[in-house]
Formats: structure tokens, C-alpha cells, sequence
């Protein structure tokens, strides 16, 4: 029988996708419910970005950041501040991370294995003329459009090819960090944004008068070690915060790639990947097949999808016949965080 569409009544989030072709949607699916061993990186290198003359307390979340990193034995951050006399600050931060990236992309080589940038920038920030996010000193007299000196560079055809064994995550802990998380690149190797906002609102806490994101994330990371957890996707993370921030609302992004990132928990006995969900926040969404596919094909694909590992745990809730598919999906909401950006 040919499924049919079902009436949901949940307070569950929609959310709507663009028109993708079947292959696009098994390639993405599989990707993101796998619950297959992820590697274990051998080396991480970790910058903590500041303006010098600060006046946003940045400080103590590199004392957060710095915790943050301790949760997952990911060692010391190293800290860059940007001076306001610099001539051009951005490209010096696109020179450190530069070498940053090429030293962990060697080590990995040499190794065999690979390696893991952590980047994470406090203080100021605006949205430029072109929508980019901008890092500004706090006399707003330099700034550093991340789109152009952090973010795209190191993406192909920039210094880092697709192929690197080198992930990436990228924290803002800044307002207007939500502009950060636009465009997608699928690729083998994964880069990451957390951002502190979201464009509902782009203002973030200053540390010290509020709970700021990166203070978040560092004591939640910890609680769930400290619970037994063995590891804990990024996106998982996110997705727990977001449930659990009432006011400010953390954005994600997986700029290349489509897997989030697995941090281990050092000294873990459990299992190196088990699927994390002390989170109940689901989604439900619709995406739009740009295929045509017969009776007996949408079957078989709507059969796929429900046979995908119950680690995804994704639920086909209907499908809708029109001029194309609408197959309308329910799973959890760190899933489709991994999924929107298709």
C-alpha cells in the first residue's frame, strides 16, 4: 500500500528542505545516522582568539574554552590577541591559523591518522555590509570578516583540500555568531561552527553579568562526562543546549562534510561511539524528492530509510504525492541540524 500522509499533532519543530534528488538524501541520511567507529585523533591543536584591550570579559572564557578542552584531554589552547595597530589584523589571524592548519594537516600524514583544530574567538561582533560576520577591536576601528580570513579559506580550492585528514571546529562566542553558520560544502573531512546566537537574537551574554555560551558548553560537556557518557557529538551537544537555553539560543553548522565531529571522553571503559540522548528535542520536517520515482521505488526507498541504524533513529511519518515526493521525516533534532544545510 502506498503510504500515506499522516497528520502530526506534536510541539516538535518544522522545518522545510530544498528539492534533492534521492541519491543526495541516502548519501545524507547514512552519513548522519551512522554509528560506525570514528577515528581517533592523534593530535589537537587548539587558538583562542582575543582583541587586546578587551572590554567584553573574553578573558574568562578562555578560562572556559581552556575547560572546555580539559573535559576531552584535548590539551592547551594556545592564545593569540589581535592588536587594534595592527594594519591588517585579519590577515595576521589567517597566517597563525594558517600554520596552525598545515602543521596539524602534516602531523596527521605522518602519523597516518588525523588531526583536530579547535578555534575559539570572544569579544566583539557585527554584521558586515555583505551579511558576513565581522570580528571588531573594541574601538571598532579593525575588524575581520570571517567568511573572507577564517571560515571559506580552508575549504577547496583554498590551502586545505577536501581530502585533509584534519577536522575543524569553529566557536564564536560573539553577537551576531548566527552569521557564521550559513552555506554548506559536503567534503571527507568536517568543519564545524558553534555559534553563541541565532538571528532571533543575535545579541550574545557578555561572561560574568550572564552564563556565556562558551561557559555553557564547557560545564555541560563536563556533566556529561561526569554522568558516564562515553563521547558526545558536537551536534549532540548543541542540540541539548538549545533545548536547555531558555533565552539565548545557540546556532550550528557543519560548513564541509555531513557527520558531526565525536569527542571521546578520556578514561571512558564504554564503548568509543554510542549514541548520546538525554535530549528528548525532535524535528519534523519535509524534504521535497526531485526524482521521479515509481510506486514500487518509493516503497523500497521509504523501506531504506526506516531500516537506516536505530541509532538515527528517523521515522518516516508520511509521504505526499503532488507534482513531486514530499516524504515528511521525524528524528531527532541534532539529526536534522546535520541535515538543513543540504
Amino acid at each position: 500500500m502506498e503510504p500515506e500522509l499522516q497528520q502530526i499533532e506534536s510541539p516538535e519543530m518544522e522545518h522545510d528542505m530544498e528539492h534533492l534528488s534521492r541519491a543526495e538524501i541516502e548519501v545524507a541520511l547514512t552519513a548522519a545516522a551512522e554509528q560506525r567507529n570514528r577515528p581517533v585523533y592523534n593530535k589537537t591543536f587548539a587558538l583562542y582568539v582575543r582583541w587586546e584591550n578587551d572590554d567584553t570579559h573574553a578573558d574568562r572564557d578562555g578560562v572556559n574554552f581552556q575547560r572546555f578542552l580539559d573535559t576531552f584531554g584535548l590539551g592547551t589552547m594556545e592564545v593569540q590577541q589581535l592588536s587594534s595597530n595592527d594594519v591588517a589584523p585579519g590577515w595576521s589571524l589567517f597566517q597563525r591559523l594558517n600554520s596552525i592548519v598545515r602543521e596539524a594537516d602534516d602531523s596527521a600524514r605522518a602519523s597516518g591518522g588525523r588531526s583536530l583544530v579547535v578555534f575559539h574567538y570572544g569579544g566583539h561582533g557585527i554584521q558586515g555590509p555583505d551579511g558576513s560576520l565581522l570580528l571588531t577591536s573594541p574601538t571598532n576601528s579593525k575588524s575581520i570578516n570571517v567568511e573572507q580570513n577564517i571560515t571559506t579559506l580552508f575549504g577547496s580550492p583554498g590551502p586545505l583540500p577536501y581530502e585533509a585528514p584534519v577536522d575543524i571546529i569553529y566557536i564564536f562566542d560573539c553577537c551576531f555568531s548566527f552569521l557564521t553558520t550559513r552555506a554548506f560544502t559536503p567534503s571527507q573531512r568536517v568543519v564545524e561552527v558553534l555559534a553563541a546566537t541565532d538571528s532571533n537574537s543575535p545579541m550574545a551574554f557578555v561572561p560574568g553579568s550572564n552564563v556565556s555560551f562558551t561557559a555553557k558548553l564547557a560545564a555541560k560537556a563536563h556533566a556529561l562526562k561526569q554522568q558516564g557518557y562515553p563521547s558526545v557529538e558536537v551536534a549532540e551537544l548543541i542540540s541539548i543546549l538549545r533545548e536547555e537555553s531558555k533565552v539565548k539560543h545557540p546556532c550550528y553548522a557543519i560548513k564541509l562534510g555531513t557527520s558531526s565531529i565525536r569527542l571521546p571522553f578520556p578514561g571512558s571503559r564504554g564503548p568509543r561511539i554510542s549514541l548520546l540522548s538525554p535530549s528528548q528535542r525532535r524535528a519534523v520536517f519535509h524534504i521535497n524528492l526531485s526524482d521521479d520515482l515509481t510506486k514500487e521505488e518509493l516503497k523500497a526507498f521509504v523501506e531504506w530509510i526506516n531500516s537506516l541504524p536505530s541509532g538515527g533513529n528517523i521515522t518516516v511519518q508520511g509521504v505526499y504525492n503532488t507534482a513531486s515526493t514530499c516524504i515528511i521525516l521525524q528524528a531527532p533534532y541534532s539529526l536534522f541540524l546535520k541535515l538543513h544545510r543540504l
